[in-house]
């Protein structure tokens, strides 16, 4: 399968392949009611017939920018795009060309196969501060729609950003749940806080993250040899020497958290890589002096 990532002004170029299908983005157009809201049109090629199809995916509702990836997973064609905050996935079906699902969230990574995509659970930048926490979320591309929702009471159909099964704060993954009543009393010290990329392990049966929460940063493996429902979590706090942390360093919330007397307890990493199956190498953000660290993976 090839894929192409373009920047904005080259969207037009952007095109993936598998043996049965090419898909090209062939034009994108700003919507009348909202020009900074765009409708994209795909051309679809069936690689046996010659063929050519045409999908257009985009309206108000969705909110989308820009498209910054597509990749296939058999005959799913997956569209990553940009909201003005966070990332809209858009799943179509190329058989039938239609939309199959479409949901909002942040950090979207996909497995090495493309069959799965995990993510942080949506939440308005500017929402109450009780629903502001990390909530990590997976879907399957293999399952139908409905197979990929946790059933919420009082909705026939749920929100966009309801969307995928809780793996990710125990909490959540015992509750099935993307809310919990309790989160309304959380101190901002108790909010979860997904603190670096995601990353899969080839065989696709680990996901490997750092979440910050009660002052603490952990290095957390979720493990799926089980099945997406039955997630196995570990946690292993991460303690780092006080010298490798700047003494000036932005403000906000990052800035709170590491005025305290546990700064060498918390940390925010750009990225992480695996260095052999038991351990990660995290790549710092501008907070810090040292430009890598090893961890041990739980």
């Amino acid at each position: 399968m090839a894929t192409t990532l373009a920047e904005p002004e080259e969207m037009n170029r952007l095109s993936t392949s598998n043996s049965v299908y090419e898909v090209t983005l062939v034009d994108e157009k700003p919507l009348e009611c909202c020009p900074y809201l765009k409708r994209f049109t795909f051309n679809i090629t069936y690689k046996m017939t010659k063929q050519i199809g045409r999908f257009t995916l985009g309206d108000a509702e969705k909110r989308l920018r820009s498209i910054r990836e597509i990749y296939l997973k058999g005959d799913k064609l997956i569209v990553k795009g940009n909201l003005r905050r966070g990332s809209a996935i858009s799943v179509i079906d190329l058989k039938r060309r239609k939309l199959d699902d479409f949901f909002w969230c942040y950090k979207p990574t996909s497995s090495p196969s493309n069959r799965f995509l995990v993510y942080i659970k949506y939440f308005p930048p500017h929402g109450l501060p009780s629903i502001r926490t990390d909530v990590v979320l997976i879907y399957d591309m293999k399952r139908k729609p409905s197979e990929n929702r946790v059933p919420v009471k009082g909705y026939t159909k749920q929100p966009k950003e309801q969307v995928g099964l809780p793996i990710y704060p125990t909490p959540y993954v015992k509750a099935k749940a993307y809310l919990l009543s309790e989160q309304q009393y959380w101190p901002p010290s108790w909010r979860y806080d997904v603190s670096s990329p995601f990353l899969w392990s080839e065989d696709e049966k680990k996901v490997v993250f750092l979440c910050t929460h009660h002052n603490q940063t952990y290095v957390v493996k979720v493990d799926l040899s089980l099945g997406i429902e039955k997630p196995k979590i570990s946690e292993l706090p991460i303690k780092i020497a006080k010298k490798m942390v700047k003494p000036k360093y932005l403000g906000g919330f990052k800035l709170d958290l590491m005025r305290g007397s546990k700064k060498d307890r918390i940390l925010f990493a750009d990225q992480i890589e695996w260095d052999g199956p038991d351990h990660i190498i995290v790549k710092p953000e501008e907070y810090y002096l040292k430009e890598e660290i090893r961890l041990p993976v739980p």
